[in-house]
């Protein structure tokens, strides 16, 4: 089943220069979703391939992307996709802040209380 995934604009130097989201073609907007859904699956290889066929960096990936209404790192984390996340931190040359270590420690929480 396909989930519908709220996509702000990605402004990338020359690939999708936009003035508002509306400016956004159908093309781009579902390209950037299936990137949103590759940091979903858990799936390095997925994200990997999906940015690759943007043709952008994975820093601007990271200050520029919009998944459900969060940072591509917060969004892999609150779904159970943390080696996506800190994957394309490492990537971005970036490291996880505050909020979304706590974040994930929220997350791992309640995985271990769903298991006992």
């Amino acid at each position: 089943m396909q989930k519908s995934f709220k996509v702000a604009m990605l402004v990338v130097g020359s690939c999708f220069i936009v003035s508002n989201a509306s400016a956004v073609s159908k093309y781009n907007e579902t390209r950037l979703i299936k990137v949103c859904e590759a940091i979903q699956s858990g799936s390095k290889l997925k994200v990997s391939k999906r940015v690759r066929d943007l043709g952008i960096s994975y820093r601007k990936l990271n200050e520029k992307l919009v998944c459900n209404g969060e940072d591509p790192i917060s969004f892999a984390i609150r779904h159970g996709a943390a080696k996506n996340a800190e994957f394309i931190a490492k990537r971005a040359g970036t490291e996880l802040s505050d909020s979304q270590l706590n974040l994930l420690a929220k997350v791992a929480q309640k995985k271990l209380k769903q298991k006992g």
